[in-house]
């Protein structure tokens, strides 16, 4: 009986699944405007390609991370539509932070070109606003310990959030664990229909099931990446997730080889970082234990180089900046574009002396 219940049960998903995909009007794997196929003794199928060529790539077709050295040393500009990008770390390693900061600076840079959609399944609504309200109210202050007495005041946390998002088309979603891809891909369709979507961060991979049953875990993670990738061609936008390492990847620069479960999670991504504690950079000095080096050692990149990106977190903040180093030289990296936005729109919050007082007590030059 459970084995008919099991099979009878797949059915039904697959079955909406695909009818999900139908209601879309495109195939399933791929965007409606996507070439599959190119005879060269057809001209009028080379002019389309060349004059595709053109616009392959450009900066309207990519979204950005926020992190001007990031999108250009690896990321060709900024995320691109119909790919996957996978950042894996152990429990606790900042991934949900990293995301959120991706989906953060999203909200504020291009959500004029699309909805922000931020889905969560490991943390409530609630858990991930009180996150997203550190950050912001880091870049509205330039001050560490102000959400201490900011969050005292709820009107003036509505205040702040109101003023800076009310704008903006982000949207927080959460889902229980568990959660069917097929019924993920189901409500982004039926969001679709309303609005345009820019870009998809899912907090994440492990958490989703698969639209068929596995006996074995891992092999209902590498059917879950291949659901993500496939979404990510069917809405034609970038799919940002995580995962988790395995332990062998915990006290190492990790690999590929560490992600938790699957060879299939690494086969079907388009871009793969890993999480890891990065005690390298001895001349940067910390302010507290509340900050670390991150560093996430890119092992797999489709359209781009690998290599290894480091940004300082901040828990106290929830804030990720990055760190370039030239010859001994290290520099924690300003985001100035997100810093000019909240600086538009908070340009009567600090008068001079406060600024030069808060300069001089900011040894990291944050500010």
């Amino acid at each position: 009986i459970n084995l008919f219940l099991k099979k009878l049960g797949n059915i039904f998903i697959n079955y909406s699944y695909e009818n999900a995909v139908t209601f879309m009007g495109r195939e399933e794997d791929e965007p409606e405007d996507t070439i599959l196929s190119l005879d060269f003794r057809d001209k009028n199928q080379v002019n389309l390609i060349v004059d595709r060529l053109g616009t392959y790539g450009a900066s309207e077709r990519v979204y950005s991370s926020g992190f001007k050295n990031f999108d250009m040393r690896f990321l060709n500009g900024g995320f691109e539509p119909g790919r996957i990008y996978i950042f894996a770390g152990k429990p606790g390693q900042g991934k949900s932070a990293l995301l959120l900061n991706f989906a953060y600076n999203a909200a504020l840079k291009e959500s004029e070109n699309g909805a922000v959609l931020y889905i969560t399944l490991e943390n409530s609504v609630e858990e991930t606003i009180n996150r997203l309200l550190k950050i912001l109210v880091y870049d509205v202050t330039g001050n560490r310990e102000a959400y201490k007495d900011i969050r005292k005041d709820k009107q003036k946390m509505k205040d702040i959030l109101l003023k800076h998002f009310s704008d903006k088309r982000f949207i927080i979603k959460y889902f229980h664990p568990n959660f069917p891809t097929s019924d993920l891909l189901s409500w982004i369709a039926t969001l679709q229909q309303k609005e345009k979507i820019s870009i998809i961060f899912i907090d994440y991979l492990s958490l989703l099931t698969s639209t068929k049953a596995y006996e074995q875990k891992r092999h209902e993670l590498g059917q879950i990446t291949l659901e993500l990738k496939k979404m990510s061609r069917i809405f034609n936008v970038p799919i940002v997730t995580a995962a988790q390492l395995n332990t062998a990847g915990y006290d190492i620069i990790p690999t590929m080889k560490n992600i938790d479960e699957s060879r299939q999670v690494a086969q079907h991504a388009d871009f793969i970082g890993l999480l890891f504690d990065d005690k390298t950079d001895s001349n940067l000095n910390l302010i507290d234990e509340c900050q670390m080096v991150l560093g996430i050692n890119i092992d797999k990149n489709r359209n781009g180089p690998r290599g290894i990106a480091r940004f300082l977190f901040d828990s106290l903040t929830m804030k990720l900046k990055e760190i370039t180093k030239t010859g001994e030289k290290i520099v924690v990296a300003q985001n100035d574009d997100i810093e000019e936005i909240i600086k538009e729109e908070d340009h009567n919050i600090m008068d001079i002396e406060e600024v030069s007082d808060l300069l001089q007590e900011d040894p990291l030059g944050n500010i």
